[in-house]
């Protein structure tokens, strides 16, 4: 998950595919100053990190915005082509009202006439839990019920949170840290999801957690399926770079431990990604997609997955390496986590050194656990399929170059290698 990782973006390759463009800084500073500030509220810079392109229906991009006191929130900025703002404005306020001595007078705001919707956190429609997991005594109370902390020990007015990704109306996640009577602190990984992929989320880690006891990554200690709020306990190590590739060996190594883990029925299965949406844009886009089925095939033989697999989710710990941000967690293909891996390692590395990663990984994986390599390369045309059409969603700078040389090493490394 890198909602607020910086890349490299530009829309200007965008105006033949899309009426929609995301704001400049300077129209973020005005219309924010002018129908969500107070008057005289000193807001210094917006900075462009996010976007999310859905062709034919709507372009969202977040933005960091800085005050003259230094203080820094997120604003999202929601654009509609198919008449969305209308009906959002239609069935809900259409601003968040403020108390008088905050320096907002809204913090959300929908203008049908623009056809846009603007928000800062925490007021994300999606995101229902956001709002609570800001109130100090909320999560006190919600950390104590867990027994990770004794009971009125956490001091309401000494909890700090940071926000450390954000994806709107999708997932954040937040670092926390609670002082304790009458001495000590607590570190804390809260996490807010919709509410419906919550739900699935926590049972699938309720029951992983009975089976692995955190040994492969944190624990959940409260779920609040509701509202869409976990919070998990916070493992010290250090957490991998998004393009750190070593140690091919323990990465393999932790994929076959991970996928012997013994399944207890009912455990919920991880959610499939269809592809069908990622073909349409590169079609659109680029005229062209690998002529593949809209999902990978069934595998009768399962595991516990971790589903979304990068390596910015590893962790590296003094017992060893863990994974992190189990909102995908569940039972399914392992050829799925593999191919996910390897898919980024494939537009990351050069050649030589792909293969030289993908043998050391999968020799070290199949000491625990069989896996065909035609299989592995199927699911793994999906991840760069996936991977192709990231780049025009994201709006990264010469997406269309980027994404084209994607689907020729699809065409020249994989499918042809496989057919040899």
């Amino acid at each position: 998950m890198t909602g607020l990782r910086l890349v490299e973006r530009d829309a200007s390759w965008l105006r033949p595919f899309s009426p929609l463009r995301p704001p400049h800084p300077e129209e973020v500073l005005e219309r924010v100053s002018a129908e969500m500030l107070h008057a005289g509220t000193p807001l210094d810079r917006a900075e462009w990190v996010f976007a999310r392109w859905k062709r034919g229906h709507s372009l969202t991009t977040a933005h960091r915005l800085a005050f003259a006191d230094g203080d820094e929130t997120i604003l999202t900025w929601k654009a509609f082509e198919d008449g969305k703002a209308d009906a959002l404005a239609e069935r809900s306020p259409w601003f968040e009202s403020m108390p008088a001595a905050s320096p907002w007078k809204r913090r959300r705001w929908v203008e049908p006439a623009l056809g846009i919707e603007l928000w800062v956190v925490p007021f994300d429609r999606e995101l229902i839990g956001l709002e609570p997991t800001l109130d100090a005594r909320w999560v006190a109370r919600a950390l104590e019920e867990t027994g990770a902390v004794p009971e009125r020990s956490v001091r309401r007015r000494r909890l700090e949170q940071q926000l450390l990704r954000y994806k709107p109306q999708r997932r954040a996640v937040f670092r926390g840290r609670a002082q304790l009577r009458p001495d000590g602190s607590c570190e804390y990984g809260l996490r807010v999801l919709t509410p419906d992929a919550a739900g699935r989320t926590i049972r699938a880690r309720r029951i992983f957690d009975t089976l692995t006891a955190g040994k492969f990554s944190p624990r959940l200690l409260h779920g609040d399926e509701p509202r869409g709020v976990l919070i998990e306990e916070w493992r010290a190590g250090q957490s991998r770079e998004r393009e750190d590739f070593s140690d091919p060996e323990g990465i393999g190594e932790l994929l076959g431990r991970w996928h012997t883990i013994p399944i207890d029925d009912p455990v919920p299965r991880a959610v499939p990604r269809s592809i069908t949406g990622a073909r349409a844009l590169l079609e659109a886009v680029l005229g062209h997609a690998p002529p593949l089925p809209a999902n990978p095939p069934r595998d009768a033989r399962v595991s516990w997955i971790h589903g979304d697999l990068h390596p910015d989710q590893v962790l590296e710990t003094e017992s060893g390496l863990a994974l992190l941000d189990l909102d995908e967690l569940g039972v399914g293909e392992a050829a799925g986590d593999l191919s996910s891996w390897l898919a980024d390692a494939a537009c990351a590395l050069s050649e030589s050194e792909y293969r030289e990663h993908r043998d050391a990984l999968l020799r070290s994986y199949r000491r625990h656990r069989l896996v065909e390599d035609a299989a592995v390369d199927q699911f793994m045309v999906c991840e760069l399929v996936r991977r192709a059409a990231g780049c025009l969603r994201r709006l990264e700078r010469d997406a269309p170059e980027r994404a084209a040389q994607i689907l020729e090493f699809i065409d020249t490394r994989v499918l042809r290698g496989a057919a040899r």
